[in-house]
């Protein structure tokens, strides 16, 4: 199995092989937010490529169902997503797998059957010069259309420019976390 967070022992990448996974569909630009579908953490979950100075770096994995807040509602809301990331829902919740509404933005990390991959789930791309919050799978079935409307309220003031920053615009080495609380 060619899973992402042991691709031939490499886990660090530069922004042209980078580039070239999203170009190809084998990674997904996560900056914006969004509900994430794919693995669960059983299933070997959704690498995290984080972006750092002039390199991408694994350096976690995320699950299908958790929701990812952009980096401007992260810091705008993250007071309230705490006490929305209710830890006691956990295997509490049944609605979870049921049907998603339309208009929540999903950021879909499945690699289609029907085409080439040389991974069985793509990468999540971040920037490492910004902190994401995660909301556990739970906590999202629970609040989802809540959760969608805060991330969605808060967007234009997202740095999402990560393909134009990708290439052009190295960032000196800064600390970045996805909050898990």
């Amino acid at each position: 199995m060619n899973h992402p967070l042991n691709f031939w022992g490499i886990t660090h990448f530069k922004h042209e092989a980078v580039k070239r996974f999203l170009d190809s569909g084998d990674a997904v630009d996560g900056t914006k937010g969004g509900l994430l579908i794919g693995r669960s953490h059983e299933e070997g979950g959704i690498p995290i490529l984080m972006r750092y100075n002039d390199a991408y770096k694994v350096v976690a994995e995320i699950e299908g169902q958790e929701y990812i807040f952009n980096a401007a509602a992260s810091a705008h809301f993250r007071e309230r997503l705490k006490i929305l990331n209710n830890p006691s829902y956990d295997g509490q919740w049944t609605t979870i797998g049921e049907t998603i509404p339309d208009h929540v933005t999903k950021i879909d990390c499945t690699i289609n059957p029907n085409t080439y991959s040389q991974f069985e789930t793509k990468y999540l791309v971040l920037d490492g010069r910004h902190t994401y919050f995660v909301i556990n799978k739970y906590s999202t079935w629970r609040h989802m259309e809540l959760l969608d409307q805060l991330n969605k309220s808060i967007l234009g003031a997202c740095p999402n420019m990560l393909l134009l920053k990708l290439m052009k615009y190295p960032s000196p080495l800064i600390a970045c976390t996805v909050s898990y609380i």
